[in-house]
């Protein structure tokens, strides 16, 4: 991955995060890509930040709904220049996602026992971001 452990060892944790997550995932040179790195971020410094940390299926949970959030923010923003929405429309929408985001990923199955299927995670993640888009969308026109 070309990290340097020595030298990540001198780095505060928040700039060790950063240069982990760029050496794993890379640029973000794509909006899909950005999204994915927020949404990294976003997880690990709440599953870092907890009192305890949440058991793997949640944390999986938890994981794609930041991702799905980060990738309909564009969409959001798009709603806000191109259909005249106000940054507190814009607002609103966003906090009726992230709670919509919180009940519907609880419907995603995830296996405690052996491993999860990533592309199993992809699907469901590909599924509720349609959705996702689409509520957006009748929400913001």
């Amino acid at each position: 991955m070309g990290l340097d452990l020595g030298e990540l060892s001198r780095l505060s944790p928040r700039v060790q995060l950063a240069k982990i997550i760029d050496a794993t995932i890379g640029e973000a040179g794509h909006p899909d890509d950005y999204a994915l790195k927020r949404a990294t971020v976003e997880h690990l410094k709440t599953v870092l930040l907890a009192d305890t940390p949440p058991p793997p299926e949640v944390s999986i949970r938890n994981f794609v709904a930041e991702w799905i959030f980060q990738q309909s923010l564009v969409e959001l923003q798009a709603a806000r220049a191109t259909r005249g929405r106000t940054q507190q429309q814009v607002d609103r929408a966003e906090r009726q996602l992230r709670d919509w985001l919180k009940r519907r990923v609880q419907r995603i199955e995830v296996t405690t026992q052996g491993r999860p299927s990533v592309q199993n995670l992809a699907d469901m993640t590909a599924k509720i971001t349609g959705e996702a888009l689409r509520l957006i969308k009748a929400g913001t026109s």
